[in-house]
């Protein structure tokens, strides 16, 4: 079973898409806007809150982001912003290997 199908077995209510991250930028409000490996054409940014950043010790006033790394990504609805949707992370890692690791330990919790 490959990490994609993974996913969607552990979230079958939310559709995640296995990422990786091969370029973006910190916005002026401090979230970054990653550019995508899998959805490079035409695909709007995944936006990743500093938050999520913070917890790879990535900081828009180091701009010490080190590509590529990885993602969970889904489409919602932007907060406030009625009929607005935007391509979010879900949670981001450092690689992509710690995310297959992750997902392959939760998956195997769940069978």
């Amino acid at each position: 079973m490959t990490t994609q199908e993974m996913v969607y077995a552990l979230s079958p209510k939310v559709k995640l898409e296995v990422l990786t991250i091969v370029d973006g930028r910190f916005s002026d409000s401090g979230n970054y806007l990653g550019i995508t490996k899998e959805k490079h054409n035409g695909h709007a940014p995944l936006f990743i809150h500093e938050k999520q950043m913070a917890t790879c010790g990535w900081f828009k006033h180091l701009d010490n982001v080190e590509l590529s790394f990885a993602a969970l990504g889904f489409w919602q609805e932007v907060p406030n912003k009625p009929d607005s949707m935007r391509f979010t992370a879900s949670i981001i890692y450092r690689t992509m290997q710690d995310l297959q690791t992750a997902i392959k330990e939760e998956y195997d919790l769940n069978k």
